[in-house]
């Protein structure tokens, strides 16, 4: 019965095609994009508002569709498989009736439906693997909570092209912000910075391969804040190091990054600023104990600092 009403509500606003008009109002939709994903019977009431307001040619009415999918395709108490693949294929309906070649509102999905050899889409999705290409194709951000639900929506955020399309790959959802808690904006704008990059001689990377280097940093530091242990393994801060040159097998370790940075006083302040708010964070978050939180905290701190000098 419950699965009935679900299909019936669906074929209801979505009667035989993709453009029924429905009243704009985003005042009972709310905000999707901000929404605490944990309480899952609430963000599903969210999206199901905006599917009962919003026209069809609102962003938010798809977005809702995918993130709805998503929650029934999920291994959880509202795994429906069939209801998800109706929501998948209307809303692929949509973003496809919108793209205008390989570009249109959800850039990276166009792409694939205009060079269709390239990949192809399941005609049924079994599972949230199945779906994840599309997901990554196509979610215009991942809530934090997702991620701790299921490491694999990691991937949701990874580079894919190397190309100017990484920068379409979705970021994390407000309200989470991982730069307020990894203080690396302010290290990179202060004034020492400038000088501290100088141990990197090579000049940035310019054009489309600075996106994909982009999107793989900001993937590490979210992974870094939600997995430390497995993405530091069984490093400890003195053989933490970054390659230079594969071929080479040339490395600059942290340790010397440290031995550098204390050349500024500035940069030593901002420094023991991001390891004390990343260890909190630890600590309150993820309910690490304060001995593993400092420890932690200080390898994630000279790795974001590395890959911005380095990885750039």
């Amino acid at each position: 019965m419950k699965k009935f009403f679900k299909t019936l509500c669906l074929l209801c606003l979505l009667g035989c095609g993709y453009d029924i008009p429905k009243k704009t109002n985003h005042t009972v939709c709310g905000d999707i994009y901000s929404l605490d994903w944990s309480k899952k019977q609430e963000a599903i009431d969210i999206y199901n508002a905006c599917l009962a307001t919003l026209d069809t040619n609102d962003k938010k009415y798809t977005d809702s569709m995918l993130y709805l999918a998503y929650i029934y395709l999920s291994d959880n108490e509202y795994q429906d498989i069939e209801y998800a693949n109706q929501l998948i294929h209307n809303a692929m309906q949509i973003m496809a009736a919108d793209c205008d070649g390989a570009h249109g509102t959800y850039d990276n999905f166009c792409y694939f439906e205009y060079f269709k050899d390239e990949v192809s889409w399941p005609e049924y999705f079994k599972n949230f693997d199945d779906a994840k290409h599309l997901f990554h194709m196509t979610l215009p951000c991942v809530h934090i909570d997702m991620i701790k639900e299921n490491k694999s929506a990691l991937e949701l955020i990874e580079d894919y092209f190397g190309s100017s399309r990484d920068a379409a790959i979705a970021g994390i959802c407000d309200p989470f912000n991982p730069y307020e808690i990894t203080q690396l904006r302010r290290f990179v704008r202060s004034p020492g910075f400038d000088e501290l990059s100088k141990i990197n001689p090579e000049p940035s990377i310019n054009g489309t391969m600075s996106f994909a280097f982009s999107t793989s940093n900001y993937h590490d530091m979210i992974e870094m804040l939600t997995y430390p242990v497995s993405f530091f393994q069984d490093k400890t801060h003195d053989d933490l190091f970054i390659k230079l040159n594969f071929e080479e097998k040339k490395f600059f370790y942290a340790k010397d990054l440290l031995s550098e940075l204390a050349k500024y006083d500035d940069l030593v302040l901002i420094y023991d600023a991001m390891a004390d708010n990343i260890k909190k964070y630890y600590i309150d978050a993820l309910h690490m104990s304060e001995q593993d939180a400092v420890k932690y905290a200080k390898m994630t701190a000279s790795t974001l600092i590395l890959h911005k000098i380095f990885y750039r």
